[in-house]
């Protein structure tokens, strides 16, 4: 295949701010899914009109 398929990726370099210590949302069998990641407070709001 070509390509990588992964969210972050830094070689022979410091990690740039962002840990793998959270979940990232992805959408695959890696993290706890959206409600662990940066999207986690939508499943407690609802639209107010």
């Amino acid at each position: 295949p070509l390509g990588s398929d992964c969210g972050i990726v830094n070689v022979n370099i410091p990690t740039n701010g962002a840990e793998i210590g959270g979940a990232f949302g992805g959408e695959k069998a890696t993290g706890g899914g959206r409600e662990a990641g940066s999207d986690s407070w939508k499943q407690y709001m609802r639209r107010s009109t």
